[in-house]
């Protein structure tokens, strides 16, 4: 039998609200070289723990967003699989640095995604929210 090597890879990025009020967020995971077992992100005090096996190519989703809240693996919920003590955090007005940790032999693609709420007496066209969209990128780092 061969031994698989577990390896724990961490990041981080500032992702930026731009809105009023705080928001939730989106979180696309690509196993992109290799099988992860499980990912963690937080911000703060406050984490989300998914212990879930990725294959190579496959995408988990995280979405805070308040009333959507699960996470999915190719479009199937896997909100069993997040730890009891995980918290949906929202992003606050400002520049957010968000952490993550990977465990797998492979490295892990993320992109992450808020859409901003505005306090505002007008209505905005769906375009108008659409460009207000604030999305960042997890750099690689190998």
């Amino acid at each position: 039998s061969t031994a698989m090597a577990v390896l724990s890879r961490q990041g981080g990025i500032h992702c930026e609200n731009p809105g009023d009020v705080p928001c939730g967020f989106t979180l696309s995971v690509q196993a992109e070289d290799g099988p992860l077992t499980s990912l963690s992100i937080s911000w703060g005090e406050e984490f989300l723990h998914i212990d879930y096996p990725l294959q190579k190519g496959e995408t988990m989703t995280i979405c805070t967003v308040p009333g959507q809240k699960n996470v999915y693996s190719e479009g199937r919920s896997i909100l069993s699989a997040v730890d009891w003590s995980s918290t949906f955090f929202s992003l606050p007005v400002g520049d957010n640095p968000i952490f993550w940790q990977a465990e797998g032999e492979g490295y892990p693609r993320l992109t992450v995604t808020c859409v901003p709420l505005y306090l505002s007496v007008g209505r905005l066209s769906h375009d108008q929210c659409k460009s207000k969209m604030s999305s960042c990128r997890f750099p690689l780092h190998k």
